[in-house]
């Protein structure tokens, strides 16, 4: 009887790991959907003209559907600092070559725009 005890106990700390590896996936996901939107947000606002009550509709949006999770600002706000590289590299090309800088922009502006709601 020890011996299924001990079989049992080891089979319900496997499953409870799993399950826990798989939430603690769930949540690197969650936080890379959350810093994605905000920089696909920073550059939006910076390039594409978004205006600031469309920029926060979307975040508004961002949060209800991944239902206000814990965390979102802070994940929010790494994810559009984290865009500031992207959004020097668009500006030394705007100075650069601004023909190049325009195609860029107008087809990322595009893509973002066509982003589901």
């Amino acid at each position: 009887m020890h011996r299924w005890r001990s079989l049992l106990f080891s089979c319900c700390l496997v499953t409870n790991t799993a399950t826990a590896a798989s939430l603690d996936e769930r949540d690197g996901v969650r936080v890379a959907a959350i810093q994605a939107a905000a920089a696909n947000a920073r550059f939006a606002s910076k390039f594409c003209m978004l205006p600031p009550a469309k920029l926060f509709a979307y975040k508004a949006m961002v949060r209800a559907r991944l239902g206000d999770p814990p965390g979102f600002e802070s994940d929010w706000e790494q994810g559009w600092w984290r865009e500031q590289e992207t959004i020097a590299g668009y500006e030394k090309l705007r100075a650069e070559k601004p023909n190049l800088f325009a195609s860029d922009v107008r087809a990322a502006c595009a893509e973002l725009i066509a982003l589901p709601r």
